[in-house]
């Protein structure tokens, strides 16, 4: 029963890996790592006026996701930073946990 589970729960994970949590699409547009970068830049700087926009804060953490798992770390921070301003998208719980598992 316990290895049905823990196979249920690693079939599911794969099958997650190949959407898009925003508007779950399979492999709808995602960004470069230039383009990530791009985003950030454009987004911590937007935050400099605005550092209580969780939406900005939900966008960092998305753009470091798409750079990639050396930046996921930092990714995590933004999403939590979004999160405790009020931040609610289901969307941030899927980033989160494929970042935390890759950490």
């Amino acid at each position: 029963m316990i290895a049905g589970g823990v196979l249920l729960a690693g079939v599911t994970l794969r099958s997650y890996r190949n959407f898009d949590a925003p508007n779950g699409q399979p492999n709808a547009r995602r960004l470069t790592p230039s383009e990530a970068e791009g985003a950030i830049s454009s987004a911590k700087s937007y935050l400099n006026a605005y550092p209580e926009d969780f939406n900005a804060w939900s966008r960092l953490a998305i753009a470091y996701y798409y750079k990639g798992p050396e930046s996921y770390a930092d990714g995590i921070n933004a999403l939590e930073k979004a999160r405790a301003l009020g931040a609610t998208s289901e969307a941030l719980f899927y980033y989160a946990g494929v970042m935390y598992e890759a950490l």
